[in-house]
């Protein structure tokens, strides 16, 4: 737009030169005035050109201004919006504050109970170990007392065997007394008839007069019984009234000494939970009191592994 009004200005310049007489009646006075014209012309030209330049320059700015103002108008929209955006978090915070509070209230107890979880499982850990012993310690017991019945049954059978070979012995020998018995009854008999006949001499003497004297016979003694030689392989009967477990290296009795530790826990929350409640205790058990069946339990959970 400038180009174009400088290009119509020198136009209208040059036109104005060709159609006025004045330089035919002051040729002087023209060509002077017309170099003072050119000089304005150009100057009037530099000045037009940098008008332009300033005209663009200010249609520039027009359109800047006119792009900041919209940007400003969205950025006042966009900050309204982020105002209410704001609001409505706050309102939203200040509607969750209440939720957060109880969730943390929450987080809370969850980690208290699981810390008593945790615990009940390490005791339930060392309740598993101590079983362990115990089962252990059972099992080396039945050893034992396999190992004993397996002797049982050998001197069982062993008692067989003598007690066969005894009674075969004393049928042998009621036979012998039998024999012994009717032997003896003969001798009796022959003793009887003896004396009879040495009555009769007796009495024979004493009719002719004549005392007869009885000859002093040796005092027989009575033998006394021998004890029968024992077997080679005879073993003793053992005592029942002994405690057959008493030389065990392993051996505890379970009714003296309980397998489980005294368990104590505190006082929580969820002491309603049945699996959580504290063991319950009871009166001290007396070995004379009553049967070992009757041992109060000290497991927290009621239960007693010999019942």
């Amino acid at each position: 737009m400038a180009n174009n009004f400088a290009s119509r200005f020198r136009t209208f310049a040059q036109r104005l030169r060709e159609t006025t007489q004045i330089q035919q009646i002051f040729p002087d006075q023209v060509s002077s005035e017309g170099q003072t014209l050119a000089k304005d012309l150009a100057e009037a030209g530099d000045c037009i050109t940098q008008l332009s330049q300033v005209v663009m320059e200010v249609e520039i700015l027009n359109q800047l201004h006119t792009r900041l103002v919209y940007e400003r108008e969205a950025l006042q929209q966009e900050k309204t919006d982020l105002e209410t955006r704001v609001f409505e978090m706050q309102q939203e915070r200040n509607e969750l504050e209440p939720q957060v509070m109880y969730l943390r209230e929450q987080l809370n107890q969850a980690s208290y109970q699981l810390e008593q979880t945790q615990n009940r499982e390490r005791n339930l850990s060392d309740r598993e170990r101590q079983l362990s012993d115990v089962v252990a310690q059972l099992e080396r017991r039945r050893a034992v007392l396999n190992q004993t019945i397996e002797n049982l049954t050998n001197q069982e059978a062993d008692f067989i065997v003598r007690t066969q070979e005894l009674k075969q012995v004393v049928d042998q020998n009621e036979k012998k007394a039998a024999q012994y018995i009717e032997a003896v009854g003969s001798y009796k008999d022959y003793l009887s008839e003896l004396n009879a006949q040495v009555e009769e001499q007796e009495a024979y003497l004493r009719g002719m007069g004549i005392e007869p004297k009885r000859p002093e016979l040796p005092e027989i003694e009575e033998p006394e019984p021998e004890p029968a030689p024992m077997p080679d392989n005879y073993q003793p009967v053992p005592d029942w009234n002994q405690d057959p477990y008493q030389h065990d290296p392993y051996y505890r009795d379970p009714y003296q000494q309980s397998p489980y530790p005294q368990e104590q826990y505190p006082q929580d929350p969820y002491s309603q939970d049945p699996y959580n409640a504290p063991p319950q205790r009871e009166p001290a058990y007396e070995p004379g009191g009553g049967s070992y069946w009757d041992e109060p339990s000290q497991s927290p959970f009621n239960d007693n592994p010999w019942r």
